[in-house]
């Protein structure tokens, strides 16, 4: 399974990740963490974004509020068979409360994306709860 973060996510986050899950053997759901700059190029628009993680059968992680807000996404998401996770933290909350939430939840992350038939939408809300988005 591969992760892809969207770019508005700290590339040290993903890499921090990456490191992170190589020490997790005993992972049931080993995954992959890549970042997306560096497989789309910086600045890719979400509609080239969408299909390349489709076509590699990745897991989308952005905090980009598009990706539940424009509904004409839903048909790419249906053609490609993308599976995205839309990260929803306060404003306010520093870089650390990010990777704090990352590291707590990333076993219920990869559970859900490895359980669910695509395309899927999650939403991972401010309360740390992960709830399917259905569009």
């Amino acid at each position: 399974m591969t992760f892809v973060f969207d770019e508005n996510l700290s590339k040290n986050l993903s890499e921090g990740l990456q490191k992170l899950e190589n020490g997790n053997t005993r992972s049931a759901h080993r995954v992959k963490v890549l970042y997306a700059p560096d497989l789309c190029g910086e600045g890719a628009d979400d509609e080239v974004i969408i299909p390349k993680v489709g076509a590699i059968d990745a897991i989308f992680i952005t905090q980009d509020r598009d990706f539940t807000n424009k509904k004409h996404y839903f048909s790419l998401y249906k053609q490609h068979q993308a599976a995205i996770i839309v990260y929803r933290l306060e404003n306010k909350a520093i870089y650390w409360d990010k990777v704090k939430s990352f590291v707590r939840l990333w076993e219920d992350i990869k559970h859900t994306s490895h359980t669910h038939k695509r395309p899927f939408v999650f939403i991972i809300g401010k309360t740390g709860g992960i709830r399917r988005f259905e569009f």
